[in-house]
């Protein structure tokens, strides 16, 4: 729910209205947090006006203290339109740098994907021992043409190379899929990391932003007190 203007200390407004804000924005309930920025933006010149009047109102020798006034609330203006300036300009060179970090991973592992298949398709079985046993007895067989005797065995030998051959091949495969799954890991913690370095450089311009608010605000108060110093002196 959006906290109503009237009734409500000003800075608790603000600070109650950048909380929903940020928690708008966490969200991605976007038009939600620009409510909350352009409700910002009017309870402060509402209350600059406000105040501005009120100094008016006790006679010209308070000109000045208003002017002070009108002159804090465009300082504050121009500062909130430069710093969402900079936390937008910000947000697309990140959103960017992730793109591009994305795509060159893309083809990073594409290639290293097809250099991986091209060197895993040149290796050959290396059969056991038994295998070369039973050729040697197969051509034994052929050599005393006991065909008989050779047929059986050849198909003995034949089952025996295409079991160790299916082996070699699961073997291959699964080597291949650990490769790639560990190219994909080492992208995937890349991007957590370049993605957690964003979220710490934005947080760091919010804390800075907080600052020079509170700077800002207080230098305006002391602007204003100051303006009426004087002209109570005056006076």
């Amino acid at each position: 729910d959006m906290p109503e203007l009237e009734g409500s200390n000003t800075r608790a407004m603000l600070a109650a209205m950048e909380i929903a804000r940020r928690s708008a924005e966490d969200e991605g309930r976007y038009l939600d947090a620009q409510e909350f920025c352009d409700r910002m933006r009017a309870l402060t010149m509402f209350e600059g006006q406000e105040t501005a009047r009120k100094i008016e109102g006790k006679g010209t020798a308070c000109a000045e203290a208003a002017g002070v006034m009108e002159h804090n609330r465009q300082q504050l203006f121009e500062f909130t339109r430069l710093w969402e300036g900079s936390m937008t300009d910000y947000d697309a060179k990140a959103e960017q740098l992730l793109h591009d970090t994305q795509n060159r991973h893309a083809q990073q592992f594409e290639e290293e994907e097809e250099l991986l298949r091209s060197e895993l398709s040149t290796k050959r079985p290396h059969f056991s021992k038994r295998v070369i046993q039973h050729r040697e007895m197969l051509q034994r067989k052929v050599q005393t043409q006991q065909y008989v005797e050779a047929e059986q065995m050849k198909h003995e030998l034949q089952k025996l190379e295409g079991d160790e051959i299916r082996f070699f091949e699961e073997q291959l495969s699964l080597k291949f899929a650990a490769k790639t799954k560990q190219m994909k890991k080492k992208f995937a913690q890349e991007i957590s990391a370049l993605k957690q370095r964003i979220s710490t450089g934005r947080d760091e311009l919010q804390s800075q932003r907080k600052l020079d608010y509170t700077n800002i605000i207080q230098r305006h108060q002391n602007a204003v007190a100051e303006a009426v110093q004087r002209n109570r002196t005056e006076v």
